[in-house]
């Protein structure tokens, strides 16, 4: 048989397995959808505007809908997945059960985060529900799930979270970029698992693609279609990890029911993410402020995409300001100095500009003085050099 016939079985029989495991729950799809909608049961409730109910900021407003599903997505190192856990630390205090659903990272690289936040053995034993499937969600899968969820009535499931919606989908052979396998996925995942009551989190990448800029998530359109609770951009403004304090701004992106927007117009800054580590215990500190409301750039103020400059120019950049600082400039230069006295920094001019501004970000570059200086702060270290030392914890 030739390479091409294998790739056409191959490709055929892929087909029939997604067209296998959904077939069932496509049909229990359209039956729900289908069925009457309840207007007396509404009309006695009152027709209340529905609030968010998890994951409080440090003045009490949440960010999380429940029944309903959400997105957080932000590059790697911008500390998406510790704002999912603090929901999650959150609703365990409460006394509610959590489901992780992972198929990105481990359990021991989750569970010592949540040890970390303080959480007990016997909190996570009794309401930390942890799935490292790496598999389709079948049938029989998803009748186990809707009795775990639907029995725990003393202390329900207030939060479903997965991580990430790139892995999962690939697992059950489905493409981010396209556009009917992105509506399954919410349909018949994540939608799946907010009608049985909780909030659902998704967590998930930003694009690499040059003309998004790094600043949405893959295949962002389907997604952004597929959310009917809330989305928030995360990004991140000072680098965390083992012993450091890590801030990032939480960016309202969408909100289909109001309450959010109500709070924050629509891409503004909902929230101040702070995720704070004890350099000797590194026992960690999360919580979420209010921004204040002059908190309205989003992004660095670069005339290039911040993804676009690499590993070798940020080193590069950071190793110059390093030796500007001991030999010619030792009380501090400014982002223009730096720029036009790096000549053996072999790129654009604005890749360089973007440079530094990403080495602020890092705490690599800090302020001097009234600002209008840097000095060198941090060592440079890539989000491969972070996620190495720090062991899943960055």
């Amino acid at each position: 048989m030739t390479i091409d016939a294998l790739s056409i079985v191959a490709d055929a029989a892929v087909a029939a397995k997604k067209s296998e495991m959904t077939s069932t729950a496509a049909k229990e799809r359209n039956i729900r959808a289908w069925q009457p909608v309840d207007i007396a049961g509404l009309l006695a409730a009152g027709l209340e505007d529905l609030e968010t109910t998890v994951l409080a900021r440090t003045d009490g407003f949440k960010l999380f809908y429940p029944g309903k599903v959400h997105s957080v997505f932000g590059e790697s190192g911008s500390m998406k997945t510790w704002m999912a856990l603090l929901a999650a630390v959150q609703e365990i205090q409460a006394d509610h059960r959590v489901m992780y659903i992972d198929y990105e990272d481990s359990p021991n690289a989750v569970l010592r985060r949540l040890k970390l936040f303080g959480l007990t053995d016997e909190q996570l034993i009794g309401y930390f529900e942890y799935r490292h499937p790496n598999a389709r969600i079948d049938d029989d899968v998803r009748a186990s799930l809707k009795k775990t969820i639907e029995d725990s009535t003393e202390h329900p499931f207030t939060l479903v979270i997965i991580d990430a919606v790139t892995e999962i989908m690939a697992a059950h052979g489905w493409k981010t970029n396209h556009s009917e396998d992105v509506a399954t996925f919410y349909a018949d995942i994540g939608k799946w698992f907010a009608d049985l009551g909780p909030a659902v989190v998704t967590i998930d990448h930003v694009s690499k693609a040059k003309e998004e800029g790094g600043n949405s998530q893959t295949g962002s359109q389907h997604k952004k279609a597929g959310i009917d609770g809330a989305s928030y951009r995360i990004e991140p403004k000072e680098w965390g990890g083992k012993g450091r304090h890590g801030k990032s701004h939480i960016v309202n992106c969408k909100d289909r029911n109001g309450a959010v927007d109500a709070d924050t117009p629509r891409n503004k800054v909902v929230g101040i993410l702070n995720v704070k580590s004890n350099p000797i215990t590194f026992a960690v500190e999360a919580w979420i402020d209010k921004p204040d409301a002059a908190v309205v750039t989003l992004a660095p103020a670069t005339s290039v995409p911040t993804n676009s400059v690499s590993e070798s120019v940020l080193r590069s950049m950071h190793r110059f300001a390093k030796k500007l600082q001991q030999t010619t400039l030792p009380n501090g230069f400014s982002k223009t100095e730096l720029v036009n006295m790096a000549d053996d920094v072999k790129t654009a001019r604005a890749k360089k500009l973007a440079a530094v501004d990403i080495l602020k970000a890092k705490g690599c570059l800090v302020e001097s003085g009234n600002g209008s200086k840097l000095k060198v702060g941090v060592d440079y270290k890539s989000e491969s050099d972070i996620w190495a030392e720090e062991n899943g914890l960055g």
